[in-house]
């Protein structure tokens, strides 16, 4: 089973290898010790662990997400991309309408493919947002407030039986 803190450091070394290898170029604001990715970057980011938890290699996923991306971010813009999705299959993407998506993949003779749904993925990452909060320095730190507040716990927890 792995712990809390090796999760914490596996997620911080998958996130700074994704844009150390450029798989995943995001037009972050700031430079050196600190930088702050957009909601937007964040979404993107949450597609592409969602795909490769789908069984996508980074390079693929990073691939299809990057022959997409402005249009991907225009779906972001436009209410959250509520009504589209990401669509990945045959080796091409496609944002399209969430109600057209078989369809349209059948029409184009599409059997296997993936789907993300936009408006879920943003509404499941603006839900993680206020538990986690990333800052790349250096060495990339990813700190949680979920492990903040529960230290806060264990100490209020120490003073009472005191």
């Amino acid at each position: 089973m792995m712990s809390h803190s090796s999760s914490r450091v596996t997620q911080r070394e998958t996130l700074q290898t994704w844009l150390a290898r450029e798989h995943v170029t995001v037009p972050t604001e700031g430079q050196g010790r600190a930088r702050q990715f957009r909601f937007s970057d964040v979404v993107e980011l949450s597609a592409l662990a969602e795909l490769t938890r789908a069984g996508m290699t980074v390079s693929a996923a990073a691939a299809a997400l990057g022959s997409v991306r402005k249009r991907f971010r225009q779906a972001l813009q436009d209410r959250f991309g509520e009504g589209q999705s990401l669509v990945i299959g045959a080796d091409q993407a496609w944002i399209l309408p969430s109600n057209a998506v078989a369809g349209f993949m059948r029409d184009a003779g599409v059997v296997v493919y993936t789907t993300l749904v936009i408006a879920n993925l943003a509404a499941a990452t603006h839900r993680a947002l206020p538990r986690a909060t990333a800052t790349l320095s250096g060495a990339a730190q990813v700190q949680t407030e979920a492990t903040v507040v529960s230290g806060k716990q264990r100490a209020r927890r120490k003073q009472k039986t005191i």
